[in-house]
């Protein structure tokens, strides 16, 4: 007998669920059950706001069977039943199903992330290589070039030759002379995108050789606050050598002012040379700082972007 009571109320139970979900499957029964649930209604309101015919209306009323009960006063109103099916609507509208992407569509967003990721990531080396890529102006800015001065200089003694630099507002002069080179030149320009470089080499240019001759020196070259080169050498030239040149690379002036170029024979053979000194300018430009700037602002929008999207998201 038990279990046969228990079997009617599962029964029962059944057949209410079974009226809830064939109640709620149509629109208009819904609306109906919300309207009720905001305050018992007459016939003629219920159809007044639904702009119905009146057979369709008796016919949804009647669908929904135990949801509504009738009052004393004839008025609609919403069974314990019927709040049951309200407070069910309720939650399946504050919690809707989240839509499922089609295969298609899930493979696509993730081809545009991965895709989106790979161009960051070529977008920053690629950036940091505009940003330092820097070129030298065809021709110099600007070179000059002194005669070759004759100098004979006996073992143990030194010899000094000096190289001024003055900057001005406006180009004055350039004088060479057997013992200094004197230059007075706007400043070089000094940029993000575009400077320029002064340097200077100097060349001792000794032979041809009639016997066979050891050539030893010690040569340095000081800026106007310090020593910035020095050299030895020690080189044998046998009988019949070819003229040779003897000297430095480019040097950088940093700063206007006296440089020294001091030649020290330390051998025992007379040095007997001329000597050649090059002062330039050059321009450096950097043609695609701007363009390479701008990638790496573009690349560190990207995973802000993606930051404050997961922020928002998760609030």
């Amino acid at each position: 007998m038990r279990a046969s009571a228990m079997s009617d109320e599962e029964k029962i139970e059944e057949e209410t669920y079974s009226v809830i979900f064939s109640s709620l499957k149509h629109p208009i029964r819904r609306r109906i059950l919300r309207m009720l649930a905001k305050e018992p209604q007459v016939f003629s309101e219920i159809l007044e706001s639904l702009s119905i015919d009146s057979g369709h209306l008796n016919y949804h009323l009647e669908s929904l069977g135990d949801l509504i009960r009738r009052t004393s006063d004839g008025k609609y109103g919403l069974s314990s039943v019927g709040v049951a099916a309200v407070r069910l609507m309720s939650g399946v509208e504050e919690h809707p199903p989240t839509p499922r992407s089609s295969p298609g569509k899930t493979a696509l967003n993730a081809a545009t992330r991965i895709l989106s990721v790979l161009l960051i990531l070529a977008l920053i080396p690629s950036s940091l290589f505009f940003i330092t890529y820097i070129e030298v102006a065809e021709n110099p800015y600007k070179t000059d070039t002194s005669p070759a001065y004759a100098l004979t200089i006996l073992p143990n003694q030194t010899f000094e030759y000096f190289i001024i630099i003055n900057y001005t507002q406006k180009p004055l002069c350039t004088i060479a002379a057997n013992t200094y080179f004197y230059k007075e030149e706007t400043p070089p320009k000094k940029g993000i995108t575009s400077w320029d470089r002064v340097s200077f080499s100097y060349r001792i240019f000794i032979g041809p050789f009639n016997k066979t001759t050891t050539i030893s020196t010690n040569e340095m070259i000081l800026d106007p606050r310090s020593l910035i080169h020095e050299v030895s050498r020690n080189v044998t030239y046998d009988a019949g050598a070819t003229e040779t040149s003897l000297g430095t690379g480019e040097l950088p002036i940093y700063q206007p002012g006296t440089y020294k170029i001091r030649i020290e024979n330390t051998g025992s053979e007379l040095i007997d040379a001329k000597l050649g000194i090059t002062v330039r300018w050059k321009n450096f430009q950097r043609p695609y700082f701007y363009w390479g700037t701008f990638g790496l602002v573009l690349a560190s929008i990207y995973p802000i972007l993606i930051l404050a999207r997961r922020i928002l998201t998760k609030g």
